[in-house]
């Protein structure tokens, strides 16, 4: 099959040529922990009503395609769904929809038994190196597994091979007996990367594997990284909430905000020219280290909303600042904007009723906006005067917010050619209107 070290590739993909397409994909998960699951309620006509569990968006509609020799980062705020999407892309997790080539062939479609051998093309990282260690095993023997695992080489080769790894990734072959305790968690995560190389894969899941190192490991990490990259001709997709890791490791950056992909494109256009609010949001809370300068940058207010129930139309839109203003109203210069923020307030409930007056100026420079907003927002107020903060908050929200194309409709993904070449798609309203 081969020599001592190296192994042939079957199906070879020319750097630059599509390796991994994913069309629609989705995975779902069924909500069965709710204390209503398997309550049957008698309606009284003999057919009882079974409650009916929720569907758990995780990933909901991905399309991106991943060229050969190339690295895409993955970027998103915790629980978006971005480990999801990793884990149903290597067939780890079942799609509920959609389809996932790899060098052409359709995953979805084809025997447990033909995966399996397209396995060994297609590796994954982990985030914790201690934990996706065996504490059992010597280091030696966890880069042999995956061979062993698929029948390659014989025994003496995978010991030459193995050796040979940990000399690549940066660690001495004579330590090929050592259990993992022995190692720190940087070299930890260089056993890991050979064990990812030791069946001489093309694509390889990262999935935040420097996030749990310190910087200057996590640079370390990183270089050999490239290094190896450009030597064994692999394929990167790779997760970091660290947005500079993203910037240094990766070709091309895509986006997810609560199980979509909201943008992607090269990297510099993206961290230099964003158009998604949601990127540019993500991008304004790297933190910039002038101890001259005061307050809070671009920190976006509010949690991610459930995959349970997503928001209609946009997803970003509950959150967005530049949510595109509801037809019928004649908002004067800023009054759009004052009047977002004194919904949200009003949503999460930050500020204290002492009267209308104080309200009004922290809210709207002392005047509220006029006409038919003006009348909603004046309603508003009289309800949370009353302490019914909850009707104050369904007033605002359908008067105003769900009125907006944000709210009514899901935004196509627009599409702009850069000077490099390289495709740049956003999927928001603002590029439609």
């Amino acid at each position: 099959m081969s020599d001592s070290v190296g192994m042939k590739r079957r199906g070879e993909v020319e750097l630059g040529e599509t390796l991994v397409e994913v069309n629609g994909l989705k995975k779902h998960f069924i909500d069965n922990d709710g204390i209503l699951t398997n309550i049957s309620v008698d309606t009284g006509d003999g057919f009882p009503l079974k409650y009916q569990p929720k569907k758990v968006r995780a990933v909901d509609g991905v399309n991106l395609t991943i060229e050969k020799g190339e690295t895409l980062g993955l970027v998103g705020e915790s629980g978006c769904g971005k480990s999801t999407l990793l884990r149903t892309i290597l067939q780890l997790l079942e799609p509920t929809e959609g389809n996932i080539y790899f060098k052409g062939t359709d995953l979805t479609s084809i025997s447990k038994d033909e995966l399996r051998d397209l396995r060994k093309d297609m590796q994954m990282i982990f985030q914790d190196p201690q934990s996706s260690l065996s504490p059992r095993m010597r280091i030696g023997r966890i880069v042999e597994e995956p061979m062993e695992a698929h029948g390659l080489l014989t025994k003496d080769e995978r010991q030459r091979r193995a050796k040979y790894l940990l000399e690549k990734v940066g660690l001495d072959p004579s330590h090929y007996n050592r259990y993992p305790h022995a190692f720190s968690g940087g070299q930890r995560q260089r056993v890991n990367l050979a064990r990812a190389l030791s069946v001489n894969p093309d694509f390889i899941v990262c999935d935040e594997p420097v996030s749990s190192l310190d910087v200057s490991i996590q640079a370390q990490v990183l270089n050999t990284m490239k290094e190896l990259q450009e030597e064994f001709g692999l394929t990167y997709l790779f997760i970091a909430h660290d947005l500079s890791v993203i910037r240094y490791i990766s070709d091309r950056v895509a986006v997810m905000y609560l199980g979509k992909v909201v943008e992607i494109g090269d990297t510099d256009t993206i961290f230099d020219n964003p158009q998604h609010p949601y990127t540019k949001a993500l991008l304004d809370s790297i933190p910039v280290p002038n101890p001259h300068r005061r307050g809070e940058r671009g920190v976006l207010k509010g949690d991610v909303p459930s995959p349970l129930n997503p928001p209609s139309g946009c997803r970003f839109r509950t959150r967005c600042p530049s949510l595109i203003i509801p037809e019928g109203f004649d908002f004067r210069e800023d009054e759009w904007d004052y009047t977002l923020s004194f919904i949200r307030a009003v949503k999460r409930r930050d500020f204290t009723f002492k009267s209308r007056d104080k309200v009004v100026e922290r809210f709207f420079d002392g005047t509220v906006p006029r006409g038919d907003a003006g009348s909603v927002i004046d309603n508003a107020l009289i309800h949370i005067e009353n302490s019914d903060w909850q009707e104050a908050s369904e007033l605002l929200t359908e008067a105003f917010e769900e009125q907006s194309i944000c709210a009514r409709a899901e935004p196509q993904t627009y599409t702009q050619m850069e000077d490099t070449g390289v495709k740049h798609k956003t999927a928001c309203h603002l590029h439609q209107t």
